[in-house]
């Protein structure tokens, strides 16, 4: 029989197994643990007990111990000993998300992508947090700092890393596992993100990384990719704050916006060129339609 657990101290509370779901960041950025990983921690809690609690929310979603509870599972065990955090759910979601990802960058043991994926996610909740206009892309300078000291990468590297958290999971994880080259993972960049979708799909089913990758690649209309791959950036980036944005025009001060004419001015241009493009309208010198 497995070892039970000794009576819950202060704080902790006894939950059902069955009433307890994953936080759906979880399933979203890691990959399930090895059944290998799952037997052994139920071995040492069977041997053992719970010496952590499991953290969870109020309706029983997993901050922290989804592995526990996994193993709590296997052993048979019908309830686990559980913290409720109601401190970070009055923080709001992401105070949540933040302890989540803390819990898994002490507890499990990544490579060089996944702690630079930890960082940047951790880096950019720190920075919405403190109410700035926060964009991933944004916390580029702080994480660079964070990763070189950590691994002592160049800063080229760093940008590829930084290119690779922006595809599927399932791509990033062919690459840290060595089932697929960076160099070639990369390509699918500038791709539609059906197609690459799609490819992570296939590697999802069982399908040689490489070759799913290849296999769009042979099809794929990749002439001038490299301007396809900035429009998608600066689009990406423009809605994303747009969205932010919106009804908090006033919020900005006047002396910013003034030093900031001139790049208003070249994003409008810029824009009106686009757009011009698609519509067919004829665009004046000063970069406006006509």
């Amino acid at each position: 029989m497995p070892k039970r657990r000794s009576q819950p101290p202060d704080g902790t509370v006894e939950w059902r197994l069955d009433r307890l779901k994953p936080h759906e960041f979880q399933n979203t950025v890691y990959a399930p643990r090895p059944q290998w990983q799952i037997e052994e921690l139920a071995k040492d809690m069977a041997a053992n007990g719970q010496n952590e609690p499991v953290e969870i929310t109020s309706d029983g979603t997993i901050i922290s111990g989804h592995g526990r509870v996994a193993a709590a599972k296997l052993l048979g065990w019908k309830t686990i000993r559980c913290r409720v955090r109601a401190d970070l759910e009055a923080e709001g979601p992401d105070a949540v998300k933040r302890r989540l990802l803390e819990a898994n960058l002490t507890r499990r043991h990544f490579g060089m992508i996944e702690q630079a994926r930890h960082y940047q996610e951790l880096l950019f909740l720190a920075r919405r947090k403190e109410s700035r206009c926060a964009d991933r892309r944004d916390v580029k300078g702080d994480l660079r700092d964070l990763v070189a000291e950590r691994f002592g990468v160049s800063g080229r590297t760093l940008d590829r890393w930084l290119l690779l958290l922006t595809l599927p999971v399932p791509i990033q994880q062919a690459v840290s596992g060595e089932r697929l080259p960076l160099t070639l993972a990369l390509k699918l960049w500038a791709l539609d993100k059906k197609v690459v979708a799609g490819v992570a799909q296939a590697i999802e089913d069982g399908e040689a990384p490489a070759a799913a990758v290849k296999a769009v690649l042979v099809t794929a209309d990749t002439k001038d990719t490299r301007v396809t791959a900035d429009v998608s950036r600066l689009l990406g980036v423009a809605a994303e704050t747009a969205t932010r944005l919106h009804g908090r025009e006033s919020e900005l001060r006047l002396p910013y916006l003034t030093r900031k004419l001139d790049d208003l001015r070249s994003g409008r241009e810029l824009f009106d060129r686009l757009i011009a493009i698609v519509t067919g309208d004829v665009v004046t010198e000063g970069g406006t339609p006509a």
